[in-house]
């Protein structure tokens, strides 16, 4: 029963688009063709005449071939028809021709189903002057690229078309990646578009980044390296050197690899600067840091580092020297050290324990028994350590020196005494 109705209804379909065909065929005088199906090719070109919609070129052949030149007659009238109202609608009756063919025609149906031009088509309109059709496609090309924008950033629920909206201007701050003012960000609030926002935000955190990015880039040499993107190892990296963190092995095979050797070097100078001022603020080195310097080849320069602030190098640290060469340096500490307890002699002040303790960082017998002024008394007693040398000066009478176990008693009255140099510092 119902497959019966079904096909009744499609017999009732059939026979409606069959008289439709023929009237069609009447109407733009197509009579002559005897096919009268709906499913014939005519049937499809003249509905497109009748409802004014263009013909491409394969309708155009079909005609011709079909040798229907009262259809085509009425096709081309048509289109004259249409382009004479296409001109009035667009501001171009100036232009004088009316032929269909002309290129002004093609040009006027592109503005007309809202298509962009080309560049020739704006050519072609400059060149003829018609200024007021330009006018007219620069508002729909504004209007149409508003649409577009509205999509792309998440706005299309602003009934607004007109381009001259603030939405507008918005929009195209946003798309020139341009900063937005407190007046803009306002309006997208007021209007509750928040997606817009989220996107904005995205869009100012990515800014702030390459700008940030290029800047690390300039400031540790960096710039051949174009990678500019979120997840950049290099960005990383440059992040350390930046906030003052040591490079990772990783870090430094990577700098290697991609041949940025002269942002190795600057990373590792920094850190090594701001282990010195660690050291010059009196801060205790950690385990990783003095690993870092040795690893480095920086640890001779920052206990140097250490004795120039003034600091005293730990029995370890003497240790290393000794056991790196590095006599320079420990000749360097041990003058300072001298120096400062020939500051505290002359200035009449007490040595402690902790400044007459040199002998045993040391490993010899060098000790200040007693500095007594204006007095005789024995002042300074030195042995146990072969090749030592002690030059001292003394003020006073330098003649009234005497021999004392086998040692040289210095005897001052008054006066004090100056240590000038230790050297030849070999176990």
């Amino acid at each position: 029963m119902l497959e019966q109705k079904l096909t009744e209804t499609l017999k009732i379909v059939s026979q409606m688009e069959e008289k439709r065909f023929a009237e069609l065929k009447v109407k733009y005088k197509a009579t002559k063709y005897s096919d009268s199906s709906p499913a014939s090719y005519l049937y499809e070109v003249l509905k497109k005449i009748d409802a004014d919609s263009q013909l491409g070129e394969q309708d155009i052949k079909f005609l011709l071939e079909q040798k229907l030149t009262e259809t085509l007659k009425i096709v081309s009238q048509m289109e004259e028809k249409r382009f004479a109202e296409l001109k009035v609608k667009y501001k171009a009756t100036k232009y004088s021709d009316s032929s269909p063919a002309s290129y002004l025609y093609k040009v006027l149906k592109k503005i007309d189903a809202d298509s962009q031009l080309g560049e020739q088509d704006i050519k072609f309109l400059l060149e003829q002057k018609l200024t007021k059709t330009l006018k007219i496609v620069s508002k729909m090309e504004e209007k149409r690229k508003f649409a577009e924008l509205k999509v792309k950033y998440k706005a299309t629920k602003n009934s607004d078309s007109s381009p001259a909206s603030h939405l507008y201007e918005v929009l195209k701050k946003i798309d020139a990646d341009s900063q937005l003012g407190n007046e803009d960000i306002k309006f997208l609030l007021e209007h509750k578009l928040m997606e817009t926002l989220k996107i904005v935000s995205q869009m100012e955190k990515k800014r702030k980044f390459a700008e940030l990015f290029a800047e690390l880039k300039i400031k540790y040499k960096a710039t051949e390296n174009l990678d500019s993107s979120l997840d950049s190892h290099l960005y990383k990296v440059l992040k350390k050197i930046e906030v003052g963190e040591p490079l990772s092995e990783a870090d430094v095979n990577w700098l290697k690899k991609n041949g940025q050797t002269e942002t190795l070097e600057i990373g590792i100078e920094k850190y090594a600067a701001s282990l010195k001022h660690k050291i010059e603020a009196g801060k205790q080195l950690s385990k990783a840091d003095i690993n870092w310097l040795k690893k480095n080849g920086r640890y001779a320069a920052s206990l140097k580092h250490k004795i120039e602030a003034g600091k005293q190098l730990s029995k370890a640290d003497i240790d290393w020297l000794r056991k790196n060469g590095q006599t320079e340096t420990l000749a360097f500490w041990i003058e300072k050290h001298a120096a400062s307890l020939t500051h505290k002699i002359e200035a009449g002040k007490q040595l402690s324990e902790a400044d007459i303790g040199l002998s045993n960082i040391l490993g010899f017998v060098c000790r200040l028994l007693t500095v007594q002024f204006h007095s005789y008394s024995e002042s300074l007693a030195i042995g146990g350590w072969t090749g030592a040398t002690v030059l001292v000066e003394f003020c006073g009478d330098p003649d009234r020196r005497n021999p004392v176990s086998g040692h040289k008693q210095a005897i001052s009255t008054p006066g004090y005494i100056t240590f000038v140099s230790l050297f030849n510092l070999g176990s």
